[in-house]
């Protein structure tokens, strides 16, 4: 089985196009702005350890995504992790911070509008 290859962008001259989940995922949450360019909460990473010291890095780094609006398969994009992964993470957090539902950390870490 002969496997493509995709033309490389430098030799074709331009840049090659940022894949899809990063359009709809916003930038990466180092940034101060969250999904479509709007402000994001400052400190989620904080206010998620200050709740729960003993989350690890990739806990707090899902929960964080997950609280600027990001895709699961975004965050795993973004990660390097598979879908499962993500969603591990995801669990083991939330049993951690006491939560069952999404909903519940939008509610405990996002102001009310």
């Amino acid at each position: 089985m002969k496997l493509r290859t995709l033309p490389d962008a430098a030799a074709a001259g331009s840049t090659p196009a940022p894949h899809p989940w990063v359009a709809l995922a916003g930038p990466p949450p180092s940034s101060a702005t969250g999904v479509a360019g709007q402000a994001a909460p400052v400190g989620l990473r904080a206010a998620l350890q200050a709740r729960c010291p003993a989350l690890t890095a990739r806990e707090l780094d899902v929960c964080e995504r997950l609280l600027r609006g990001w895709t699961y398969d975004g965050i795993a994009a973004d990660l390097g992790l598979g879908l499962a992964t993500v969603k591990t993470y995801r669990a083991r957090a939330f049993d951690r911070l006491g939560l069952h539902f999404k909903s519940e950390l939008f509610a405990a870490f996002l102001p009310a509008h």
